[in-house]
């Protein structure tokens, strides 16, 4: 059986108080981790569509240059 830990009042705030903190921290974290991954998915797409954009005026140009 696990030995009991007794605090005292001082001990307790001061404990509630650093659980209180890094609760808020990783709620922080968590947030900031959901935005970058909003912002790396934001980026891949625009990167695909410049690639397509890219992409389809190399092969514009390709047709357009045996005709002149």
């Amino acid at each position: 059986m696990a030995d009991q830990v007794t605090l005292s009042a001082n001990e307790v705030r001061a404990f509630s108080s650093l659980l209180t903190r890094v609760s808020e921290r990783l709620a922080t974290y968590e947030e900031q981790t959901h935005q970058d991954r909003r912002h790396a998915e934001e980026l891949r797409a625009a990167a695909d569509d410049l690639v397509r954009r890219l992409e389809a005026a190399t092969a514009g140009a390709g047709a357009g240059a045996g005709t002149s």
